[in-house]
């Protein structure tokens, strides 16, 4: 399974381990996968997390983090390109779980 691993608990070892303490405990992913005819991985579309957070932080700051250290960390670079669409917060600011 490709991305059997993209769990919220890759986010919460951001914030149990300190990396990230402006991490709250509510997360939530979800991994869009393209397949070929016999049923191989060809691509990541779309990765979606919403994590909770200190209201200080900044989407930006955000968005950065779960792409350079959840997303990337995860996902093989091979499935990752330029047409993977990251979704992070979509609903926006996620302070309140």
């Amino acid at each position: 399974m490709l991305v059997k691993f993209l769990t919220p608990s890759c986010v919460a070892a951001l914030r149990k381990d300190h990396t990230l303490d402006w991490l709250r405990p509510d997360a939530k992913a979800q991994v869009t996968v393209e397949y070929d005819g016999n049923n191989k991985p060809l691509r990541v579309d779309t990765v979606v997390i919403s994590t909770q957070t200190d209201a200080e932080v900044s989407n930006e700051e955000i968005h950065r983090a779960m792409i350079d250290l959840v997303i990337k960390e995860v996902i093989p670079a091979k499935y990752l390109d330029e047409k993977t669409k990251f979704l992070i917060n979509p609903s926006g600011r996620f302070v309140i779980g």
